[in-house]
């Protein structure tokens, strides 16, 4: 485990390179993911359906497509639309 800038623990891939930049500083540093990113790949539910969109990125677009138009704050977040 490590923490973030921001203090939140994450955990840091031991087997990786230090290949991505610190936005902090000019050092590089392993990958880190939350606990949201193990459950993503490790949960018997939401593992095949995220292994899918790995394997299929078409069909992760297509699916985050229809739910951004079906968000509630949609229409906060476009101009409204004026029925003349």
């Amino acid at each position: 485990m490590t923490k973030s800038p921001a203090g939140a623990l994450q955990f840091e891939a031991l087997t990786s390179e230090l290949a991505y930049p610190d936005p902090f500083n000019k050092t590089f540093r392993r990958a880190t993911m939350l606990v949201s990113d193990l459950a993503l790949r490790d949960d018997p539910i939401y593992g095949p359906i995220a292994k899918k969109w790995v394997d299929d990125f078409k069909a992760f677009t297509d699916a985050f497509a229809a739910a951004w138009c079906k968000s509630p704050s949609l229409p906060l977040l476009l101009p409204r639309l004026r029925v003349i």
